[in-house]
């Protein structure tokens, strides 16, 4: 942790690490504050186009090069070395996030449970045995207190939200990888995992047969808002330079209960 919190202040915040941090794609979640990001993998690319080969960017791993090495040495990005088809863009991240002293971000979930979200706090994080006052991650019913090199987990298809005390001396900066599910991140796991109800790849706003799993999610139907009851996925099989969708389950207090495709 110490290592990467020496590269956040000589590389992130150097003058050529600030031009690239940016706001999230998710910026209309958070009041007050401020909540943005240094993005070393986005499996939808930088440019538009799929991250292919899987592989953290090059040209921001320069400014934070140990920290690049100790996220290949965990195999992050996950997924990489089965040669499996990346979830659905942005759902498979590793950022450097900030948010400033009294930022809130408010109650929030994924579309997919077929992916785990870890976390690092480096800066403005809470001291041992303090909670009072203190900034946290609610995920469902709990609260998470960040402490410094202490990694925190969790499942972020639970509704969840962030709050950064305003008493904070300075920004709250975390490592966060959303990775594929271990569960899932392996050949075999990742055909079981997505075998149970299917559609044919192509537009997800035409309508799959009955037969091939039912119409898509209707969340990605235009002016929609709706979440559907049951999941739905892509075939496996498919090569690398396909996104797989992972169906919506909206928000619920307590998240879905187990991966997609598993019987419920």
């Amino acid at each position: 942790a110490r290592e990467v919190r020496e590269e956040l202040r000589s590389g992130i915040l150097s003058d050529e690490g600030e031009a690239l941090v940016k706001d999230p794609a998710w910026s209309g979640l958070y009041e007050n504050g401020r909540w943005i990001a240094f993005s070393l993998y986005r499996s939808e690319g930088f440019n538009g186009r799929l991250a292919l080969p899987r592989q953290l960017d090059p040209l921001r791993c320069r400014l934070v090069p140990r920290t690049c090495r100790l996220l290949e040495d965990a195999r992050v990005p996950a997924g990489a070395a089965g040669h499996l088809p990346a979830l659905q863009g942005t759902q498979e991240v590793v950022d450097f996030l900030r948010a400033d002293p009294g930022t809130v971000v408010t109650s929030h979930t994924a579309s997919t449970n077929s992916r785990l979200t870890v976390q690092l706090c480096l800066t403005g994080c809470n001291e041992e045995g303090t909670s009072a006052g203190s900034s946290y991650l609610q995920v469902g019913p709990e609260k998470i207190y960040w402490r410094f090199g202490e990694p925190v987990v969790f499942d972020d298809s639970f509704l969840h939200s962030v709050h950064i005390s305003p008493h904070l001396q300075e920004p709250r900066w975390v490592l966060s990888a959303a990775v594929m599910h271990p569960s899932i991140d392996n050949p075999d796991g990742f055909a079981e995992h997505f075998a149970s109800r299917t559609a044919d790849v192509g537009d997800p706003r035409q309508r799959a047969t009955e037969e091939d799993g039912g119409p898509p999610p209707p969340a990605l139907e235009e002016g929609a808002e709706a979440f559907p009851e049951a999941p739905l996925s892509f075939r496996n099989g498919l090569p690398n330079s396909v996104l797989l969708y992972a169906a919506m389950w909206g928000p619920r207090q307590d998240g879905p209960s187990k991966l997609l495709g598993e019987a419920l």
